[in-house]
């Protein structure tokens, strides 16, 4: 392999979209020669940072080969496929071992559609008389010949890299007639936030959490200012049935301001409201859907589209206005706290600005394979230490891959883990993380479950993993099996 690109591969591991792929090779044993050639291909794919599963290495005598198979083509991120004439033998006529990982790849691709898992290497002379019927289209990398392309070879690990090469951007010129077509655009660019606190002994901020006390109002201001459309995530909780939570956006940075807009949601009412809650305010919209503030976490949402805004609870729609024309669309954004209100505290802030480009939904498809969860409760735990006792005695652990397979870049902003249908659970922690076709996104996340919800909190049963992305779309994952 290229020296150059050996090294970009060493020296940028770290930042390699996933992680170390891993690879099994399925090949037919011809001969020694040919087994020799694909132990040697082996080890060059570790060399080059590709952990590569070969029978030759990971079995033994008395090992039960069929469980290796199964395991090896259903586990790992890739399966190269050695192609000769004697492979296509045994795979078309089902025989042998060759034959057995047949009938498991072709499941796996009648079910899951993921046709670029399985690579083809063609190694005989001849395509249609090396490849099985099964992959007779596909496209294969040629690595015929002693020694083989060296071009081929890097396209290898390209592909398992995830670094192929990519289109370069398409620009978009402006056209004659467009006039201000330019409001409709926008470009999705999400921000991690800092604010300034007005009186930082009201607020008690820790890893990204910003909890307001005390009894006066209070305000966390963004030190960025922001202009023009904006979509803003945050998740609000407070342990009181009277909590209240308020964002405002376009804002001076000290107060209430003409010009700025004031979402909120209480118990018994939601609005939207222009420039005060006091005096001088303007009520744009109210809807009074009761909702339960105690013990519950809030997904709450905000879209500023063109003259438009919506304010979203839990993913539904429940208020939206045009916009009054003194709305100036241009401050900063806070977190607030009502004097008379209880302790209220905002976290998983995200915040899009939309600028250039169309943010219109799109069609993306996202696949998300559930790799682990498990239920933990102190009562059961006897070896549970401290970091468990402090975030939570109750909470289901969970680990996923999350597969962006089509689609253009996106961002998911929220995820629930649904119990039986009965009960919904936020992230202890969670970071809005964007995604661009062909990435895999492996999370591990923690769902703390409240004592009283425990009793619903089962280790077997119905499950669903749900996900949100900035257009609102949703994907999930079911699963019905005990929960370890």
């Amino acid at each position: 392999m290229d020296n150059k690109i050996i090294n970009s591969l060493k020296e940028d591991n770290t930042n390699i979209k996933s992680r170390i792929p891993k690879v099994f090779i399925s090949y037919s044993w011809d001969d020694k020669t040919h087994k020799k050639w694909v132990k040697d291909l082996a080890k060059r794919l570790r060399s080059d940072g590709v952990e590569t599963i070969l029978d030759q290495w990971h079995t033994v005598p008395g090992d039960q080969m069929p469980e290796f198979m199964e395991k090896a083509i259903r586990k790992n991120d890739f399966v190269l496929i050695v192609c000769t004439p004697r492979y296509k033998r045994k795979s078309d006529n089902r025989e042998g071992g060759v034959g057995y990982e047949g009938d498991i790849m072709t499941a796996e691709v009648l079910t899951t559609k993921n046709h670029r898992k399985f690579i083809p290497i063609l190694r005989g002379e001849e395509w249609s008389s090396s490849s099985p019927s099964w992959l007779s289209g596909a496209s294969y990398i040629d690595l015929q010949g002693n020694p083989y392309d060296q071009e081929e070879y890097n396209e290898l690990c390209a592909t398992f890299h995830n670094r192929r090469e990519e289109p370069p951007p398409v620009s978009r010129k402006k056209l004659k007639n467009e006039g201000n077509k330019s409001s409709q655009l926008r470009k999705e660019q999400t921000e991690k936030i800092s604010f300034d606190l007005s009186n930082p002994l009201l607020w008690n901020v820790s890893d990204g959490r910003y909890t307001a006390t005390g009894s006066e109002d209070t305000f966390a201001w963004s030190e960025k200012v922001f202009e023009g459309d904006v979509t803003i995530d945050v998740s609000i909780e407070s342990n009181h049935e009277n909590g209240e939570g308020v964002i405002i956006v376009y804002g001076d940075g000290i107060n209430w301001s003409r010009g700025c807009l004031v979402f909120n949601i209480t118990p018994n009412s939601q609005s939207i409201r222009a420039h005060n809650v006091y005096e001088g305010g303007q009520l744009l919209r109210e809807t009074h859907k009761h909702i339960e503030f105690k013990n519950h976490i809030f997904a709450m949402k905000i879209e500023i589209i063109d003259d438009k805004a919506a304010l979203y609870v839990d993913g539904e729609k429940i208020a939206s206005t045009f916009l009054p024309p003194d709305i100036k669309k241009k401050g900063r954004i806070a977190l607030h706290k009502y004097w008379e209100r209880p302790e209220v505290t905002y976290s998983n802030i995200a915040i899009i600005e939309n600028n250039d480009l169309p943010l219109l939904p799109i069609k993306s498809e996202i696949r998300i394979e559930i790799t682990r969860i498990t239920y933990q409760s102190i009562k059961n735990d006897n070896n549970a230490g401290i970091a468990i006792i402090t975030l939570n005695p109750n909470r289901y652990n969970l680990e996923a891959n999350i597969l962006y397979l089509k689609g253009k870049k996106n961002t998911v902003t929220n995820i629930l883990l649904i119990i039986q249908n009965k009960l919904t659970l936020q992230p202890r922690k969670f970071t809005p993380f964007a995604l661009e076709e062909g990435e895999m996104k492996q999370i591990d996340i923690s769902f703390p479950v409240e004592d009283k919800d425990a009793p619903n909190a089962l280790k077997e049963g119905f499950f669903e993993l749900q996900l949100t992305d900035i257009y609102g779309n949703k994907y999930s994952s079911k699963g019905d099996f005990p929960i370890k």
